[in-house]
């Protein structure tokens, strides 16, 4: 008997040998994907990039082409139960159509024209769809193109610095707002959730005739309907590691935190196209969160410290500015 249940442990042991091998390759994800190589957009018509049905993660796009106003391309990722769709340019944090090339690992331009990629980790469950739309008011073109989206099947690990979410459960959403006219002092909501999340990027893309708005300081409200506050920045700039009207920067900087893309002041003019990314300075929250800037700030009649009162006086004379924020949040069920 003794024999026989030694014997019949070892079988085990062997059949078991055999089928690691076999539940290692099924736990393997395949690369998924489409290459779209001298492809044709019709103005005013979706064109499909890439769709797959299952389960997997999206993790690298780029695209190119060589018609005029490339950058307002509709681009438009649909999964799951969600939908979102962005400005090929800014939705990745280049604002002003700017044309010069750069890179960091998350995103960048690699040319002239086009050539913006970014390697998001874009979870679904049950299948996506990547789709372009080059808008009515481009200029008419022959918009020859070329594009690649790539992924691979199942989930895999969402990470954000050195923390992985939960996985499974989380989603990658965009909270997008365009060309939003916020009055002096006025609080711009970049995005509100009652979900527990992590922030991965934010774009702030700002257009002003004064240059206070870069008093403005960003605040986080958790959960999202507290009304007190927690400030996320000192001013605008500082948000996006930089200093004093982004002092000493002539054009712009790029770096893997944080970036100015487009930078342009001028009497009257202020342009100024900013993004940050939180894989390093990381901002998960629990229960849910408001994340506001403000057009310009106030500063507390007593202490003079700026932004804690919100009903002090102004630090500056700010004017009406056009805004469009782009907010990349990985989000999970509490």
């Amino acid at each position: 008997g003794g024999r026989t249940s030694r014997q019949s442990g070892t079988m085990q042991k062997f059949v078991l040998l055999l089928l690691l091998p076999l539940l290692h390759a099924a736990s393997i994800p395949f690369t998924i994907g489409n290459t779209i190589s001298q492809g044709k957009m019709i103005q005013g018509a979706e064109t499909t990039l890439f769709e797959y049905t299952g389960t997997g993660t999206l993790t690298y796009f780029w695209m190119t082409g060589g018609w005029k106003k490339i950058n307002e391309t509709i681009l438009t990722i649909e999964l799951d139960d969600d939908k979102f769709s962005f400005p090929y340019y800014a939705g990745l944090g280049i604002g002003f159509g700017d044309e010069r090339p750069w890179g960091i690992a998350d995103v960048g331009k690699g040319g002239k024209t086009g050539a913006v990629y970014n390697t998001f980790r874009i979870p679904f469950a049950r299948g996506v769809k990547v789709t372009a739309l080059i808008p009515d008011h481009v200029p008419k073109d022959n918009f020859s193109f070329f594009s690649t989206v790539r992924g691979v099947s199942g989930v895999l690990p969402i990470m954000v610095g050195e923390v992985e979410l939960p996985l499974g459960k989380t989603y990658l959403k965009l909270y997008a707002k365009e060309n939003v006219i916020v009055t002096p002092l006025a609080f711009h909501t970049l995005f509100n959730t009652t979900r527990c999340g992590a922030i991965y990027q934010t774009v702030l893309i700002v257009n002003s005739a004064s240059g206070s708005f870069f008093e403005g300081c960003f605040r986080s409200h958790q959960p999202a309907n507290n009304p007190e506050f927690t400030l996320v920045s000192s001013g605008m700039e500082d948000y996006f590691q930089s200093s004093y009207y982004f002092g000493g920067v002539t054009s712009g900087f790029w770096y893997p935190g944080a970036g100015a893309t487009h930078l342009a002041y001028a009497p009257g003019n202020n342009f100024v196209s900013a993004y940050k990314f939180h894989t390093r300075d990381l901002y998960i929250f629990e229960r849910g969160m408001a994340f506001t800037w403000r057009n310009g700030d106030t500063v507390d009649h007593k202490t003079n410290e700026k932004c804690v009162n919100i009903h002090g006086r102004p630090n500056g004379s700010p004017k009406n500015a056009t805004v469009s924020t782009f907010v990349w949040v990985y989000e999970w069920d509490c």
